[in-house]
């Protein structure tokens, strides 16, 4: 529910006290110099330009314990401060308003910390920052003296609700949806298969990279298997409609019950997901190669006497040459077939893409589309996420410092890989989870998903929602539609990216299996540094199911096997 707006709200808050007369704060205007500017937010992916920011702290260039080094930074999640109440309550939409009022161009607002990253307790640094409303801006946009009005306006909002440790910082930063410019789907493999690294696209763990021709160059991923329920036998796929639908179809609502033009099919694979994996399997099979001429020649240098060491030899290179080909005979089984043979099946319920929607204010941006099972292959096993791959020392590192109750911790599955799906995370959970980090107690919702793109990635849910817009039309800033988000932030300094273009559709979900969200876009300045977004957006699940349930599937439900679609 939206707060009523005005420019200095005069309300009591939550123990009744009139805080319209609370004493502002004294903010003398921050000077940013050219090196701040381009240095502030170094670590991020984007690195992104710094335009203003409020506060009295000090800005470090170099590090504190080593000179010899620029002081990185990381994004934290936010949970328990005061802001995240009344945040929640509408205290998002007054910022809106007051950067409106100022006709600041914004596209993501954000509420986060920072962190420089390993500073000793000895540098007499503090490396956290305060709470901060962290703004985007188109580039270019926005004047030094517009941001400093507006954070005015916004820190004079906050002290009239007594919040006075909280800051305001700006930079130049971009919201892009993470859509991107065969084969029967197969049963994911154990570790130890050649094939492990590999064949994650073309297997029915959750992760299927789609595509429509409808829709040349644009790619996504499939979020979850939804069971229709109702006595129905459909298995459905869900994934976002900017996948499959674009500008040039219109604003419309897509049903095919009502819609008289062709069936829009979905495909496992786009032309650049396809072209992705061809790569990597070749390249497979000429590492393999390699090695196989590399024990040949250690063969050779062997004198005959040598057995055991001859053996062991001749063992690793029967191996070496199964493995080959067995990524062979994929190569072939990929190449094999045009897109008629990578048909998955076909849309079903599209509603048009809206910003903005009901009382929650969350973006609409869903497709539901029915599954062949014929081409789910034997080793179907229903919602399950594969968590690894070159990601298991990082999952690792990340996964050992949550803890919940009833003494529970999280346990790898290492042979398989996969971890079930068990249900939806509650919007309660959102902000307020039953896990934290096991050495401060701090409460800690860990995120990892699953993408077309990017493949395993693990990442940091915000306990504070976001609000992201999107200008459809870059030459008409006057036209916008503004939705709340779910954040989820890089897993840390180190990491891999949470998500990348062509991830758009996958679902985000929490250590014990619970779906959490759909990622729909992610924001980041001009590509310096690393690239890539600081920042990664998805719509709450637990809404999209409601909408999906109102739109004509009153009784879908997350697939397991169980259903009767397991192999």
């Amino acid at each position: 529910m939206q707060l009523p707006i005005s420019p200095v709200p005069s309300r009591s808050n939550d123990d009744g006290h009139d805080c319209s007369s609370a004493p502002a704060r004294t903010r003398p205007p921050h000077t940013i110099s050219k090196a701040e500017a381009l240095l502030y937010y170094s670590g991020l992916p984007s690195s992104p330009k710094l335009l203003y920011r409020t506060g009295k702290e000090e800005w470090f260039p170099m590090h504190p314990d080593d000179d010899q080094f620029p002081a990185d930074k990381e994004v934290l999640e936010v949970f328990g401060h005061p802001i995240a109440k009344l945040w929640k309550q509408g205290l998002c939409w007054k910022v809106v308003d007051v950067l409106d009022a100022h006709k600041i161009l914004f596209t993501t607002i954000d509420v986060v910390r920072f962190n420089v990253i390993d500073v000793s307790p000895s540098s007499g640094v503090n490396p956290l920052s305060p709470v901060t409303i962290w703004i985007g801006v188109f580039p270019g946009s926005t004047s030094i003296d517009t941001a400093r009005a507006a954070s005015e306006d916004i820190l004079t909002l906050l002290d009239a609700h007594e919040i006075a440790d909280v800051n305001v910082e700006y930079r130049e930063s971009t919201y892009t949806p993470k859509a991107d410019s065969g084969p029967t789907l197969l049963a994911p493999v154990p570790v130890s298969s050649p094939l492990c690294y590999v064949l994650g696209p073309l297997t029915s763990a959750l992760g299927v990279p789609i595509a429509t021709p409808a829709r040349d160059g644009v790619e996504g991923t499939m979020a979850v298997y939804l069971a229709e329920g109702g006595g129905k036998n459909r298995l459905l796929g869900l994934s976002c409609r900017h996948v499959f639908f674009g500008p040039e179809d219109g604003d419309v609502d897509y049903d095919v019950h009502t819609d008289d033009g062709p069936r829009r099919d979905v495909h496992l694979l786009g032309q650049a997901a396809f072209a992705k994996l061809e790569r990597s399997v070749s390249s497979e099979i000429f590492h393999r190669n390699l090695s196989g001429q590399r024990l040949r020649d250690e063969f050779r240098m062997l004198a005959a006497g040598q057995t055991a060491e001859r053996g062991l030899l001749q063992e690793k290179l029967g191996e070496n040459t199964q493995a080959r080909e067995a990524l062979e005979a994929l190569l072939a089984r990929v190449r094999r077939g045009g897109l008629s043979s990578r048909v998955l099946g076909s849309v079903l319920r599209a509603p048009p893409l809206r910003f903005g929607v009901g009382e929650d204010r969350f973006t609409e941006d869903w497709a539901v589309f029915e599954v062949d099972r014929t081409t789910l292959g034997a080793g179907f096993r229903g919602n399950v996420l594969d968590i690894g791959g070159s990601y298991i020392g990082e999952l690792h590192y990340m996964c050992r410092r949550c803890a919940g109750a009833d003494n529970w911790y999280f346990r790898y599955p290492m042979e398989t890989r996969l971890l079930p799906l068990t249900g939806v995370l509650s919007d309660e959970l959102m902000h307020a989870p039953d896990m934290w980090d096991s050495r401060s107690g701090a409460p800690r919702l860990a995120a990892f998903k699953h993408g077309a793109a990017s493949g395993t990635s693990i990442g940091r849910a915000n306990g504070v929602l976001s609000l992201v817009r999107c200008y459809p039309d870059p030459d008409d800033t006057s036209v916008h539609r503004t939705s709340m988000e779910w954040a989820i932030l890089n897993g840390g300094p180190q990491s891999q990216l949470f998500s990348e273009p062509g991830d758009s559709g996958a679902a985000a979900v929490d250590l014990r299996g619970r779906v959490g969200g759909m990622l729909t876009g992610g924001c980041g300045g001009p590509r310096r540094g690393r690239g890539g977004p600081d920042v990664t957006y998805a719509t709450p699940f637990w809404w999209i199911l409601e909408r999906v349930r109102a739109s004509g599937f009153p009784d879908a439900h997350l697939e397991t096997a169980g259903d009767g679609y397991g192999g």
